[in-house]
């Protein structure tokens, strides 16, 4: 039985949805029960204080401004549906953490990516192996910019697998072949 099409089973279908689930659950459950690390507390402080006050001013030491947007973004929407009277500890904590669990659970998703070049079953393990390596998981619920290069990195990868042609990255062109035959004089 087809799915239409991008998935070649509904078996395979159900098997990423569940994968992904599984990705999604490790990530952002007790997202806010321990405590913020030091450079986390600075990142949310200096995301706080975006949202806040609209100031951002670019520091080197704390990298660029992609995570404080991030970060300052999940702290509004957050603060949409929080009652700052009544949040439970660890709470804003979360809010803070979810973009970069947001980015593992997409990390995952990513390995759909290898499907063509690699086919399902190669595609779906890997993307298993993304879902429960144990540092993948833990920089993926660390607001910490290692979670986000832990993320955009192997991302980076599949996608240049996945837009590659095998062809025109092993062969030269044409021209290129009839000026390297014709340049070799004895």
């Amino acid at each position: 039985m087809t799915t239409g099409r991008f998935f070649a089973t509904e078996t395979e279908k159900r098997a990423w949805i569940a994968l992904l689930l599984l990705a999604a659950l490790l990530r952002v459950a007790a997202l806010g029960a321990r405590p913020f690390h030091h450079d986390e507390s600075i990142h949310a402080w200096a995301s706080n204080r975006l949202v806040t006050e609209g100031n951002y001013k670019y520091d080197p030491v704390y990298h660029g401004p992609v995570q404080y947007y991030m970060v300052g973004l999940a702290i509004r929407i957050h603060g949409l549906f929080a009652n700052p009277r009544a949040m439970t500890p660890g709470e804003a904590d979360a809010a803070t953490r979810l973009p970069a669990a947001l980015g593992g659970v997409a990390l995952v998703a990513l390995a759909l990516l290898l499907r063509p070049r690699f086919g399902s079953g190669a595609a779906l393990v890997a993307g298993g192996l993304l879902a429960v390596s144990p540092d993948l998981l833990y920089y993926s619920r660390f607001s910490e910019p290692r979670g986000d290069s832990s993320s955009s990195t192997p991302g980076s990868g599949a996608n240049g697998f996945a837009t590659s042609r095998s062809r025109a990255c092993s062969s030269p062109s044409p021209s290129r072949r009839k000026r390297t035959s014709t340049s070799s004089a004895p």
